[in-house]
């Protein structure tokens, strides 16, 4: 099998875990290379941020992604950096299970990005408070100053959206969660959409497009950004162990 390990070598935290998958690869008759898209399982090790940068090297190439958590929050990175082993074992004897994860498309300018977690169109360098009109499938839904508006995954709602006071939803729901940021207006609330819906954002200020929080892009004035589920999915490997709301309870520390 065709492993490809991505992590960033100046955290030494990662250092031994990736070791440890070059070990276990060699044992195991695995090829296993760094930072290499064409393979057949990519491994994230680190936090959240890593993963989500695994992820955009490989979509659309429907290649199973692994998130070790070597980093710091890690709701993506499902594996602890001391379970390791046991989780290349059960990879090795096919025990795990694959969670096809939405993604979202974001078309504007000529340009299309993809997001597993999401799409923010938010202010610029000046930090200025923006204005936008928001459409959903053609359909005029408010026009409204604010700081920004994330449009996000079920994946992505327990990221920005929720410190934005979105809902989390659970990512076996296909949806999509838009948030404003700071709305000037007690009105605006979150909204929960159908998948299949466009949601249009037109930046009636200068504006940013911010994809997954990695990569920035600066909108026109007047010109839309068309957000909508993606044609295809991230397909995410988990072993088992922990349970989403398992995992969601310790995160964010509930019953404490």
């Amino acid at each position: 099998m065709k492993v490809s390990i991505f992590y960033n070598p100046e955290k030494e935290v990662s250092l031994p875990v990736v070791e440890c998958i070059k070990k276990f690869g060699k044992e195991n008759g695995w090829e296993v290379k760094e930072e290499d898209p064409s393979c057949e399982l990519a491994i994230a090790v680190g936090g959240d941020g890593t993963l989500l940068r695994t992820a955009r090297a490989v979509f659309g190439r429907n290649i199973p992604v692994m998130g070790i958590n070597a980093g710091s929050l890690g709701f993506l990175t499902e594996v602890p950096a001391d379970e390791v082993e046991d989780a290349l074992e059960r990879i090795k004897n096919g025990d795990y299970t694959v969670e096809n994860r939405m993604l979202l498309e974001a078309a504007f300018s000529g340009k299309r990005e993809y997001a597993l977690n999401d799409h923010v169109v938010s202010m610029t360098s000046d930090m200025r408070m923006i204005t936008v009109r928001i459409r959903i499938d053609g359909t005029k839904i408010t026009e409204v100053s604010c700081d920004g508006i994330v449009v996000s995954t079920p994946t992505g709602s327990t990221a920005y959206s929720l410190a934005c006071g979105g809902p989390i939803v659970t990512p076996g729901i296909n949806a999509t969660i838009l948030t404003p940021i700071s709305p000037h207006t007690l009105s605006f609330r979150p909204l929960v959409v159908d998948p299949e819906d466009t949601i249009e954002i037109i930046p009636l200020t200068p504006a940013t497009l911010v994809v997954d929080g990695q990569h920035r892009y600066e909108l026109e004035k007047d010109k839309p950004v068309r957000i909508k589920k993606a044609p295809f999915s991230l397909p995410l490997i988990r072993t088992g162990k922990r349970g989403y709301f398992e995992i969601l309870r310790s995160k964010l520390g509930w019953g404490k």
